[in-house]
């Protein structure tokens, strides 16, 4: 599982790759830990720029932006997943 951001105003470029095991996002205070996470919901959440909170943190941060997302479902399938 991956999670990429494109071309986003807050943030470089960025790719993270997520073990099958066990993540932790670590850093300072406003360093974009929860943003990271909003991120991840925006992508794999239908409709969720309906969520006001999670609409104030994106639209800033991503302005935009891309985010893509991999990720494998219970069978083994790859999916990806794509925000704008």
């Amino acid at each position: 599982m991956y999670i990429e951001i494109q071309n986003a105003n807050f943030f470089e470029d960025i790719k993270i790759d997520f073990s099958n095991k066990l993540n932790c996002i670590m850093g300072g205070r406003g360093t974009g830990k929860t943003t990271i996470l909003y991120f991840l919901m925006s992508a794999i959440y239908k409709n969720s720029e309906k969520n006001s909170k999670l609409k104030n943190v994106l639209h800033p941060n991503l302005a935009g932006g891309e985010i893509n997302v991999a990720v494998e479902d219970s069978n083994g399938k790859d999916l990806e997943l794509k925000n704008t």
